[in-house]
């Protein structure tokens, strides 16, 4: 009897070993699967965090470079629209070329105001009784303290006539008075004049600012001439 119950006591003994073994290794297991799973999450949410990081930096860079796009677009018409007043004033006074650098084209009228150096916008004006719509400078007065000053001011304003950086922007039409903040697509255009030859030549540079996270980005257009042959 007492030899059966030895080697019932060494059978359950060898058991629990066995029992402790296993459950030893499982405990074991898990804990290596727990590190595993805790490493990967880890290493998900850091290329989550790269890739968020990488979409966003893309975004920023597309919305900043149809900023430059517009910036662009705002100066080349600046360009123009001083070119459409000089020809425009060589067609209405042809035998007259002190009238041809004037800043408001005048259809039927003697010519005056002539350009000289400083700062302008341009703006558009419709004749009366015509129809026609004409461009014309108007000088900025008080004029910034220096060709390089910023133009972050009512006088230089220019407002999205529509509700995205692909309308159309004119000069006070923000409302009155000014709203705050300022719409998203707001630029300021200025064009200054550097030097006159009378009746040969205009030197100038246009310059375009808007602010974008936080920065004041500049545009410049600079050494455009517009000579009469």
């Amino acid at each position: 009897l007492f030899s059966i119950s030895r080697n019932i006591c060494r059978k359950i003994n060898r058991h629990s070993i066995n029992t402790m073994k296993i459950l030893n290794k499982t405990k074991r297991i898990s804990g290596e699967t727990l590190i595993e799973a805790v490493i990967s999450l880890a290493i998900l949410g850091m290329v989550g965090v790269a890739a968020s990081a990488l979409i966003i930096a893309s975004v920023q860079n597309t919305i900043t470079s149809s900023k430059y796009l517009v910036a662009q677009s705002l100066a080349v018409e600046g360009v123009e629209a001083v070119k459409n007043i000089v020809y425009t004033n060589m067609m209405l006074h042809p035998e007259e070329p002190e009238c041809w650098f004037d800043m408001v084209p005048t259809p039927g009228t003697s010519c005056g105001g002539t350009m000289s150096e400083g700062f302008y916008v341009p703006k558009t004006e419709e004749i009366a009784g015509d129809g026609a719509i004409l461009w014309k400078l108007e000088p900025v007065t008080p004029p910034p303290p220096t060709e390089d000053s910023d133009l972050f001011s009512e006088a230089f304003i220019l407002c999205p006539n529509g509700p995205d950086a692909n309308s159309s922007y004119v000069y006070g039409d923000c409302g009155s008075p000014l709203p705050i903040p300022l719409p998203v697509n707001t630029f300021y255009r200025g064009i200054y004049i550097n030097s006159v030859i009378p009746n040969s030549e205009l030197n100038l540079f246009v310059r375009i600012q808007w602010h974008e996270g936080g920065k004041a980005n500049i545009f410049d257009m600079k050494g455009v001439e517009i000579t009469i042959d």
